[in-house]
């Protein structure tokens, strides 16, 4: 057995190991229709594995899940092989690897996983972007060039899934980006104009949008929210010198824009294709493109750092639904309610809503699962997963 399953019969006490309680003290005696267990030589979710000498609880989720936070799945199932001390394994041991995430994350491999957009959940994480900020002429020339756009947008599902990917092949690679896995991504956001340039004016979805969002539908540039964010002067409101006032951005105020695209790639040449691509297709609608922003991931020891130097996303928060709670969270904090992320300890989870339209919001029973006033239902439903 062991000669088929490796290639080398002397390996047979491996098999022995994993099946102690089936086959019994004697490993020279198997009986008919014992059913045993084959230990992998590689981890493999839903199998057995073998510890071998360098192996860490950390390095083995990495292999098994392509996520070595994941490593508590696996340290909660071989607790008694393993003993207290999670960060010693032994060469060796036969571990029990559990299946992989389950599938009661809707947001993350579920049907909803398809209707929400992939840098919002799961994040595109990609070393090369562009944006392009576009205003459309009129309501046909935006809904004809969204109509073809939609096709290209990258989901949640299909993002999250290759980025799980990723990691496991860079793992393998010792670090380094794998060469051959490469993916191009394209999202889409639309401001309050861009919206109601798509729906009419005057519609009841216009008029509910308005009323259910106000701070959308002013925009960044009305005066409140721009006091509040810093850009105007409290006092001295009207100051011309001051460089951040709404009248000085390049768009934003009175350059309205509608629309704005989110293209990211791991390669710059494949990055440049899309780019040509979408702006074709924008010509082709006869979109105005008002401003282009490129984007590179910061060089050296600054990389994955934001561009005022703090670590990026080192305070993110897990989400209801897209990442799995720890079901032996030590931590029972009241304030965290949903409980942390599983192999990622005071990482707490919130509810989908708080960055999802339509989930359940935070410490909110009031409305129904869809989030929105029963009179906003029928107008607004289309924003679901937005």
């Amino acid at each position: 057995m062991a000669q088929r399953a490796y290639g080398n019969g002397a390996d047979w006490p491996l098999i022995y190991e994993a099946n102690k309680q089936t086959i019994g003290p004697n490993s020279n005696v198997l009986r008919i229709g014992e059913v045993l267990s084959i230990p992998s030589l590689s981890p493999v979710a839903g199998g057995v594995y073998l510890v071998k000498q360098g192996d860490s609880l950390t390095s083995i989720a990495q292999r098994a899940y392509g996520n070595g936070n994941l490593w508590p799945l696996i340290y909660n199932a071989n607790k008694q092989v393993i003993g207290s001390n999670p960060n010693v394994i032994q060469p060796g041991q036969i571990l029990h690897i559990p299946s992989a995430l389950p599938a009661d994350l809707p947001l993350r491999n579920g049907t909803q996983s398809q209707e929400i957009q992939g840098d919002i959940l799961a994040g595109f994480n990609k070393d090369h972007r562009v944006y392009l900020f576009y205003s459309f002429h009129d309501q046909a020339s935006g809904r004809a060039w969204l109509k073809e756009l939609v096709p290209l947008i990258a989901k949640t599902k299909d993002v999250a899934a290759f980025n799980a990917q990723f990691s496991a092949a860079r793992a393998a690679n010792h670090g380094v980006d794998p060469p051959n896995l490469k993916a191009t991504w394209v999202n889409v956001s639309l401001t309050f104009s861009g919206l109601t340039t798509l729906l009419n004016a005057n519609s009841k979805a216009a008029s509910d949008i308005t009323t259910l969002f106000p701070h959308f539908a002013q925009g960044p540039g009305a005066d409140e929210s721009a006091m509040n964010n810093g850009d105007k002067d409290f006092n001295n409101p009207n100051n011309p010198n001051n460089p951040s006032d709404p009248k000085n951005w390049k768009f934003g105020s009175d350059n309205r824009i509608h629309a704005m695209l989110n293209i990211q790639a791991d390669d710059p040449k494949d990055l440049q294709g899309k780019v040509q691509a979408l702006q074709a297709l924008a010509y082709k609608h006869g979109l105005n493109q008002v401003f282009e922003q490129a984007g590179e991931t910061l060089p050296g020891a600054l990389r994955g750092h934001e561009h005022f130097g703090f670590k990026d996303g080192v305070s993110q928060p897990g989400v209801a639904g897209f990442d799995q709670p720890d079901p032996h969270d030590p931590n029972q904090d009241p304030r965290a309610p949903l409980g942390h992320v599983l192999g990622s300890p005071g990482t707490e989870i919130i509810a989908a809503g708080e960055f999802i339209l339509g989930e359940q919001v935070e410490h909110d029973p009031t409305f129904p699962d869809e989030n929105f006033p029963p009179a906003f239902t029928t107008s607004l439903n289309w924003m679901k997963e937005g």
